[in-house]
């Protein structure tokens, strides 16, 4: 049996690319509202801010400073959605991942899912379903940053003098 491996990058590659680098948007904005922020934050308080758990907490604890209550709420929801999808995409990134495949033809498999092992958690997840997992976390993205704007909007009041 011979597998249409060009099938599957076509497929499967711009749909996992779109993942990490959607997720990596969002901690890369993260990131930067700490590190402009750090003087705001404690020594202790920036222990771990290589775990997404500790940059999570930290741009939240910033954004309350520019944000309105409301929108304070708004952005834990947001975190809270992308809390969720940043389990699929730690499995994704840290973990060797496997097809799943079907017989195609008498003489090819196509891969039709894949399936990730790591340490605490198992993941198994058909196209269709990554792909969903992508829209989810574009919208959560385009959330993350309009309620975000209100930070850089406050800086470069700061620094228009205005």
């Amino acid at each position: 049996m011979d597998v249409n491996f060009e099938k599957a990058e076509k497929e499967w590659a711009p749909v996992v690319g779109r993942f990490i680098v959607d997720f990596v948007m969002i901690e890369d904005a993260m990131s930067d509202v700490i590190e402009k922020n750090r003087h705001r934050l404690t020594d202790k308080e920036l222990k771990g801010l290589d775990r997404f758990k500790t940059k999570r907490k930290l741009y939240l604890k910033v954004m309350r400073l520019y944000l309105e209550p409301m929108d304070v709420a708004r952005l834990h929801e947001v975190m809270v959605k992308v809390k969720e999808l940043y389990e699929v995409r730690n499995l994704l990134a840290h973990n060797s991942l496997s097809f799943v495949y079907e017989q195609e033809s008498d003489e090819k498999l196509k891969v039709v899912g894949f399936q990730v092992i790591g340490k605490k958690t198992e993941l198994s997840m058909n196209l269709s379903e990554l792909k969903k997992k992508v829209q989810e976390l574009q919208f959560e993205r385009k959330r993350f940053s309009e309620l975000s704007m209100a930070y850089y909007e406050a800086e470069l009041r700061l620094i228009s003098g205005l």
